[in-house]
């Protein structure tokens, strides 16, 4: 890994407004950007591992700064002209920067203002795909809703147990909640004071769990908006929540390297998994609530029992951040997503990988099975959402249609629909033909 500091003369305040949301930087990181803090006299500091890049923008001109490897030679393009300067020290442990034009610099957004970097990593071996896979997926499955009203990045969303409703979570700080079949937003709910990450229903529907970048969880009455409870406890933002079948817990998965599980009927916390150690993305139950699987940064995918908090197997093989997981509704196979574009299925009891899953050319951030098991959907950096048979591996087909990333994928509970979240703002809403 490379430490970098860089040193931005008299910062201004979209500097610090953009650090203090640790969620912007997911959209950079593309499985490399591990963390960022702010540091007294404007001095921001992170810690990279893997493919990276990094843009500042000074006053008409912009200055990138990529890299492919740690362990590589890094580069710099200035664009325009202008006296910016950027230095590095290179071939060491920790490489510095700093830019000076006398005059403020600040960090803006790729999505309006750079062409994505492509990652400098070997594309691993994609399986036979065939005109006819293609055709077959556009022809089974078509655009019923783009659900638009969110004002920025929706990450995550969930049909509540009978289908009436899909929850969406936002960085703009908001859940909605929408008919399926009409494709309108029926409430807003207001509270969050920091972009959310993850929506849950609780199994009777009485229950939603919201979880955002302060770290913070709520409990929402999806019928009344209401808040009646707040829950606290994690240190760094929280990316996933998850209940347990019963609905007697509630999982949480957090930057903070832990697992929480919360009595969502106190609001107490039971346990804390420890364990992994580096960021923890995801989290589901089994089916029949005996595992638990987190999913995480340091590329492995742990299995725990809730009962005990005992870690019963760590699941390695992917080369990159595993940012997803999923049970197929019998608990016989348990996916997970990866940065490094790739889908693995697994054995939960002995643990093997029995196959992997490429076709994705960016990172892949969500996967879901349909009710019947019969396929799984995955969502990627790439902007699309594929669609896989579980029991021979192949690719069925690819769903386009979003404009950015891809971050999110549900299949309601009957199977008739596949909801789709994207970097673009938008929900998509997909019905089986």
């Amino acid at each position: 890994m490379l430490n970098a500091e860089i040193t931005i003369e008299r910062p201004s305040q979209d500097v610090w407004a953009y650090f203090a949301e640790p969620s912007n930087w997911e959209k950079w990181w593309g499985g490399g950007l591990e963390a960022a803090e702010w540091r007294a006299g404007g001095q921001l500091e992170w810690t990279l591992g893997g493919p990276s890049l990094i843009t500042a923008v000074v006053p008409g001109r912009m200055v990138q700064i990529a890299g492919a490897w740690a362990d590589t030679t890094w580069t710099f393009e200035p664009s325009g002209a202008g006296s910016t300067t950027v230095s590095w020290e290179e071939s060491s442990p920790r490489g510095g920067a700093s830019f000076s034009d006398g005059g403020a610099a600040h960090l803006a957004s790729l999505k309006s203002s750079l062409v994505k970097l492509k990652q400098q990593v070997e594309a691993p071996a994609t399986l036979p795909q065939t005109r006819h896979a293609e055709t077959k997926a556009s022809a089974e499955w078509a655009l019923l809703h783009t659900l638009a009203g969110h004002t920025r990045a929706v990450s995550s969303m969930a049909f509540s147990p009978d289908g009436s409703l899909l929850a969406s979570a936002s960085e703009d700080m908001t859940v909605r909640l929408w008919d399926p079949a009409s494709g309108e937003c029926l409430r807003t709910l207001a509270g969050h004071t920091n972009g959310v990450e993850s929506v849950a229903f609780s199994p009777e529907s009485g229950l939603l769990a919201s979880a955002d970048n302060n770290g913070t969880i709520r409990l929402w009455d999806p019928a009344s908006g209401e808040c009646p409870r707040t829950l606290a406890g994690h240190t760094d933002p929280v990316r996933s929540v998850a209940f347990s079948p019963d609905g007697s817990l509630l999982a949480s998965a957090s930057f903070d390297m832990t697992v929480r599980l919360w009595d969502p009927a106190s609001g107490e916390c039971l346990r804390t998994l420890v364990g992994h150690t580096h960021f923890v993305w995801s989290v589901a139950f089994s089916r029949d609530g005996s595992l638990l699987a987190s999913a995480s940064h340091d590329k492995t995918v742990r299995l725990w029992g809730p009962a005990s908090g005992e870690c019963l197997r760590t699941l390695a093989g992917h080369t990159l951040p595993v940012t997803s997981v999923a049970f197929s509704p019998d608990g016989s196979l348990l996916a997970s997503a990866s940065a490094d574009h790739t889908i693995r299925l697994w054995d939960p009891a002995s643990g093997e990988c029995l196959r992997t899953l490429a076709g994705h050319t960016d990172p892949a951030r969500s996967v879901a099975f349909s009710p019947d098991a019969s396929l799984l959907a995955s969502a990627s950096e790439d902007m699309t959402v594929r669609l896989w048979d579980p029991a021979s591996g192949e690719c069925l087909g690819a769903l386009e249609g979003h404009t950015d990333h891809v971050l999110g994928v549900v299949f309601s509970p009957d199977g008739s629909l596949l909801a789709s979240a994207s970097w673009d703002d938008a929900v998509r809403l997909w019905a089986a033909q």
